[in-house]
């Protein structure tokens, strides 16, 4: 990706550029909430690019049968550049009604992606329609996914898109937690919103924790980590789950978390 970008220059829009094939993993990310009552709501945040390499970790990780289960509440899009977006048909193709939440001033190429219309450049695929909500949450005010979790969207001038958004969690016990896709907007920006959240919830509410799992290629099987904020909160219920059953391995540096003997990968 580099070497294509010191080619063509950031300013360029992504679907006029000669990508090299084959150019990564991309980010793909998946997110349990625990709200207070104990309840976990799973939901994918971006698609990865590359659809070789992307499939065997959607697979590995549990993720593709949480799609075919219907078990995903939506996929949030962070934004729309082609590491983020271009590996959708991974998903469509196991869940082609899934709930997409992205930025209001989405581009046509996006759109024509979503719907499966021939594109350029042509190394660019997907062949299953999306049937589902579309959902174009806009700028200037906060959009609630759950009690205690919202999004917020930001302007990005940067190679072909007009913005990015980005999830915070107000963690009880904790704090709140930020995440975003490549964060184009700065880290200043990302944190001086995160200072605004309460106005999304004058009620203060909470959830009792978040698990971000991504994963990266350990020879042929994928890793996966956990976001260590939540497991040391004294409120902890229950741990988030794959579908296969199995507790999500964590990355927790607390010696004393009792979550880091207790859950296997």
């Amino acid at each position: 990706m580099k070497a294509d970008l010191q080619k063509t220059g950031p300013s360029l829009s992504q679907w006029e550029v000669d990508w090299t094939h084959n150019n990564g993993i991309g980010a793909c990310n998946m997110v349990d909430v625990e709200l207070l009552d104990g309840a976990h709501h799973q939901f994918l945040v971006d698609c990865g690019w590359d659809l070789k390499e992307m499939e065997p970790l959607l697979v590995a990780s549990g993720t593709a049968e949480l799609l075919e289960q219907r078990k995903l509440d939506f996929l949030f899009i962070t934004h729309e550049h082609m590491d983020h977006t271009w590996g959708i048909q991974n998903v469509l193709r196991r869940c082609p009604d899934i709930h997409i939440k992205l930025p209001a001033d989405v581009t046509q190429g996006t759109l024509d992606l979503l719907q499966a219309r021939s594109l350029a450049p042509q190394h660019v695929r997907n062949d299953t329609r999306h049937t589902g909500q579309l959902s174009l949450l806009g700028p200037k005010k906060w959009h609630k996914h759950y009690p205690g979790v919202a999004s917020s969207v930001f302007n990005v001038k940067f190679g072909g898109i007009a913005s990015e958004q980005a999830l915070y969690f107000n963690v009880a016990d904790f704090g709140v937690v930020c995440l975003a896709g490549c964060c184009h907007m700065g880290v200043p920006a990302l944190f001086a919103r995160a200072g605004q959240l309460k106005s999304a919830f004058p009620s203060g509410a909470r959830v009792a924790g978040v698990y971000v799992c991504t994963w990266r290629l350990l020879g042929s099987s994928p890793a996966i980590s956990t976001l260590p904020s939540r497991c040391c909160a004294p409120a902890r219920k229950s741990p988030p789950i794959t579908a296969q059953g199995k507790w999500l391995s964590t990355s927790c540096s607390n010696a004393k978390c009792p979550s880091r003997a207790s859950r296997t990968t």
